[in-house]
């Protein structure tokens, strides 16, 4: 399973209590770390919409090479009409 190893840093990230940093604030109304489990889990979704495109086009290759041949679309019934 490709998101298993993510798991335990994700609960740790979670467990780390919340520290308000005097010298950067990038979000002044957080109160959790959940910047930090994007962070991590933002990869792989990208990742895993990536992989679900292009399994989508492969199959609408063969699916509609299939239904072309199946259905004769493409070819020439008489020759004079070339």
């Amino acid at each position: 399973m490709l998101i298993k190893p993510l798991i335990a840093p994700t609960k740790q990230i979670m467990r780390i209590g919340f520290r308000k940093y005097e010298w950067h604030n990038f979000f002044p109304g957080d109160k959790s770390n959940a910047c930090g489990v994007v962070a991590v889990w933002a990869p792989i979704v990208l990742v895993y919409f990536m992989d679900t495109q292009i399994w989508y086009s492969v199959l609408c290759a063969i699916f509609g090479g299939v239904y072309g041949i199946l259905n004769h679309l493409g070819e020439v019934s008489i020759l004079p009409s070339l």
